[in-house]
């Protein structure tokens, strides 16, 4: 790509936690639609004097990227609010019915576990948490299982698609060396 590697990095670091951004954002909205979920109220709240104070120190540290700030958060909640919608379809396809708020919160919150960098793709992790989310909202916790295992064999599948593009595209020339880095 020829940029500098402190460049790149700074990059996938702000596009990770703009996915992050995303995810307490999409949690929070799914909050309303979970009757056991007593404290929803404040959610709100405390999520946008987070908001506003992570976007002081976005604006303050890396002020080359701010205006990319909007458009890189809208993509993020359109990549979260995809993922939602590929966990919902996977749970249709098991014949569920009811209100899949609890499940789709759940698989947020595993989600969340799976940025520590434990496990290949959060395999395992994914799964601990959701176990523990489908006893706090009493889910079927078969379901809760399968549904995010499901997900991390079709987003792998998909993303091994990428590595055709990475071996056989023009794009990626050789390497720089480290003086141009």
């Amino acid at each position: 790509f020829h940029h500098p590697t402190k460049k790149i990095f700074v990059s996938l670091l702000l596009d990770r936690v703009s996915g992050l951004w995303a995810i307490f954002f999409l949690a929070v909205a799914l909050t309303f639609f979970l009757p056991s979920f007593k404290i929803r109220e404040w959610w709100p709240f405390i999520f946008i004097a987070g908001s506003i104070i992570y976007y002081v120190v976005y604006k303050t540290n890396f002020r080359v990227y701010v205006r990319n700030f909007l458009q890189a958060h809208g993509k993020a909640i359109l990549v979260q609010s995809l993922q939602l919608l590929a966990v919902f379809f996977i749970l249709i396809s098991q014949n569920f019915e009811g209100n899949p708020s609890a499940y789709l919160f759940s698989f947020l919150l595993s989600s969340l576990a799976t940025v520590v960098p434990v496990s290949i793709g959060g395999l395992g992790i994914r799964e601990y948490v959701i176990v523990h989310a489908a006893t706090f909202f009493s889910l079927d916790q078969p379901l809760a299982v399968f549904t995010t295992l499901c997900f991390y064999v079709l987003s792998t599948l998909s993303a091994l698609t990428g590595a055709w593009f990475v071996y056989h595209s023009k794009e990626f020339g050789p390497a720089i060396d480290e003086k141009q880095a």
